[in-house]
């Protein structure tokens, strides 16, 4: 009997992550930006279009966004990830969502060599905001997972010095403290 895709296994953010990020790809097969030529008379009207896999921001953007909906993915699946040393996979999904945020707000503010933007690069900014935002809510929930004060909140590692070292006196020297002339 084959495995059962358990989708409760997804929290809030991984839900808005993976549907924001499938809704950004198909987004990048609409006109980003859009410039038409009326010929009048002797022709009519002549579009071309550019989408977002045309310009380098966005083109990168969308690849951040198709590797977070595959972590999502492999997260939904149960495969374990390893993990990246100090930093939880919540911190990363944070900053690659980020990171695409910025390259879609510049692909848009650049534009494409003042081609007249479209409305493909106008649903990518909202999309991509359902990125962020989902990703957002991955990384709280990654900081609920640790203990807030990172991995030694109980207490020091083991092995750790208890006390002094060896040879150390506490306290007053023999004879106690001299208070030399007054002045």
């Amino acid at each position: 009997m084959p495995d059962v895709v358990n989708l409760n296994r997804l929290t809030l953010g991984g839900r808005i992550v993976a549907i924001a990020g499938l809704l950004l790809f198909i987004d990048s097969l609409l006109p980003w930006f859009r410039a038409c030529v009326d010929f009048g008379q002797f022709g009519g009207k002549v579009c071309g279009s550019h989408n977002g896999w045309n310009n380098v921001l966005s083109l990168i953007a969308i690849l951040l966004a198709i590797a977070l909906v595959v972590h999502v993915v492999l997260e939904l699946s149960g495969t374990a990830l390893p993990s990246v040393g100090t930093l939880s996979w919540g911190l990363i999904q944070l900053v690659v969502a980020g990171v695409a945020a910025l390259f879609v707000v510049l692909q848009v503010i650049i534009g494409d060599h003042k081609v007249p933007r479209s409305i493909g690069a106008y649903l990518g900014i909202v999309f991509v905001a359902g990125l962020v935002y989902g990703a957002f809510l991955r990384f709280q929930d990654s900081q609920k997972a640790v203990p807030h004060g990172g991995p030694y909140q109980q207490g020091p590692p083991p092995g750790y010095p208890q006390g002094p070292p060896p040879g150390y006196q506490q306290g007053p020297p023999p004879g106690g403290y001299q208070q030399g002339p007054g002045i």
